[in-house]
């Protein structure tokens, strides 16, 4: 993996940005670039930014990794940038969390509630573990962590390209922008990445959760087995926060409020509501009894 730092100079460019022709739907929006060669689409791009040095070294990944990306604009604090989405209305926006200046007070966030709906794809972008990116994994919205490590880069793009591909509303993104109104409430929703697409399910609909390689089952109150492209341990961090989910294996995470029973058999068992048997590694037996009990048994 390549790790791209600010001597962009040592990057090798891998690919030239094509002749650009521009393009307008019938109904005005939104306006395309299409290269004369291939007709693929471009799109519109805007890279939000306050140090200069990040934003040059961001604008040198896209031009140089990601030639499916035309950036009509670069701004360096909200106003500037909500200026410039009004008017390009870009369909992929980067967005640096940490924006902010005396000029422009208003943050990364402020900037999302107050921006125009419309059809758009957002990647944020942090020099560190946001105390904000929880609430985007909730969301299975992308970020990018600095430095830009660049097949995140491109695996981040080709996810906005297909989601754009698709038209479809960036439900996933409404929903943020409805936590960020609410930022004290405790997330009750889970927008899970599938590899066709996303669903969203409520917390307490979560039997338990099963991992598989790479990725992981979330068996649901309903029967419903859901199959995640994350794996375990991505959610394991997720819900540590959540008193009612416990791992209780290396393979299984349960939702302590759907247990039915403890079985001893076979080293020890959670019986869950569903019916599902559960087994319980022997060094989380005592934790997991407290926690269903209330109290030590011995």
């Amino acid at each position: 993996m390549v790790i791209i730092g600010l001597l962009v100079s040592y990057c090798m460019v891998f690919a030239q940005r094509p002749h650009l022709i521009h393009y307008t739907t019938d109904d005005g929006l939104p306006s395309y670039y299409l290269t004369d060669e291939n007709a693929n689409i471009m799109i519109k791009s805007i890279l939000v930014e306050d140090e200069p040095k990040a934003m040059y070294v961001l604008k040198e990944c896209i031009t140089r990794y990601c030639p499916e990306l035309n950036i009509v604009g670069m701004a360096k604090d909200a106003k500037e940038a909500y200026n410039l989405i009004v008017q390009h209305r870009p369909q992929l926006l980067f967005l640096d969390i940490e924006i902010s200046n005396t000029k422009s007070p208003e943050n990364s966030f402020d900037l999302l509630r107050r921006l125009p709906q419309y059809p758009y794809e957002l990647i944020f972008v942090t020099a560190f573990r946001h105390y904000s990116i929880k609430a985007i994994k909730f969301h299975a919205l992308d970020y990018l962590l600095k430095p830009i490590n660049i097949d995140e880069l491109e695996i981040a793009v080709q996810k906005a390209i297909k989601r754009l591909k698709g038209n479809a509303p960036n439900r996933q993104l409404n929903d943020f922008v409805e936590h960020l109104q609410n930022p004290q409430e405790r997330k009750k929703r889970l927008w899970i990445s599938m590899s066709g697409g996303y669903q969203v399910v409520e917390l307490s609909e979560i039997v338990y959760l099963e991992a598989s390689g790479k990725y992981t089952f979330l068996y649901m109150a309903n029967q419903k087995k859901i199959l995640s492209s994350q794996n375990l341990k991505f959610y394991i961090d997720l819900l540590k926060d959540y008193s009612e989910f416990m791992q209780v294996h290396r393979s299984y995470v349960i939702n302590i409020h759907y247990i039915d029973q403890y079985l001893t058999k076979d080293g020890g068992l959670a019986l869950m509501k569903t019916a599902a048997e559960i087994p319980i590694a022997r060094r989380k037996k005592q934790e997991f009894l407290d926690r269903m009990m209330g109290s030590s048994l011995r």
